[in-house]
């Protein structure tokens, strides 16, 4: 696990062992997870094909922080239930 440690030196770099009893337990609640899939297949469709999204989960709020087209599938499709 990589963070920025706001105890070190500013704009730092630490490299953190997870401890072990939080390497099995999820990130994302299934309310968010399903809310995050939803609006990436909202913005693929609105952008016409799929796309790399960068987004964050602040307060119960969803955030949108970029979508770009994905440029380098290497010739693979994706699969017509994410591409659709």
């Amino acid at each position: 696990m990589c963070i920025l440690d706001s105890s070190a030196e500013p704009g730092r770099t630490m490299f953190r062992n997870t401890p072990a009893k939080k390497r099995t337990v999820l990130s994302l609640k299934d309310n968010d997870l399903l809310r995050v899939a939803i609006t990436g297949l909202e913005i693929e469709r609105a952008l016409d094909g799929p796309q790399d999204i960068e987004w964050c989960i602040e307060e119960d709020r969803l955030a949108i922080l970029q979508a770009r087209p994905i440029t380098a599938l290497g010739g693979h499709p994706l699969p017509k239930a994410v591409s659709q």
